[in-house]
């Protein structure tokens, strides 16, 4: 089984959080016990965005993880993604016409 790590879950790791580090370690040894670990591209491009990052860092990291990336991805996945962040999007603003306005005076 191959699974896909979303960079939430990469960068959970890096977190001085030691929760957020111990949740984050133990669903990738699950998910790696199964099979192989990949980052998709735009994974790669947003780990590499964090503050104080280098691509030498992140590179290592996924050396010494054995996490590949997958550099090329097909049309269905693009557009699977499309479809997901098009339904992130909507609930956001669903989220934002909810909530509490505050009046100013």
């Amino acid at each position: 089984m191959i699974t896909a790590v979303d960079s939430n879950v990469i960068a959970a790791l890096w977190q001085p959080d030691e929760h957020l580090n111990r949740s984050a370690r133990k669903a990738l040894d699950i998910a790696q016990s199964r099979g192989r670990l990949v980052v998709s591209a735009p994974v790669f491009a947003e780990l590499l965005a964090g503050l104080g990052r280098e691509e030498k860092f992140v590179n290592g990291f996924f050396r010494a993880t054995n996490i590949a990336v997958e550099w090329n991805l097909e049309e269905g996945i693009w557009r699977m993604a499309g479809r997901a962040f098009q339904g992130y999007a909507e609930r956001r603003r669903k989220q934002r016409d909810n909530a509490v306005r505050k009046v100013s005076c």
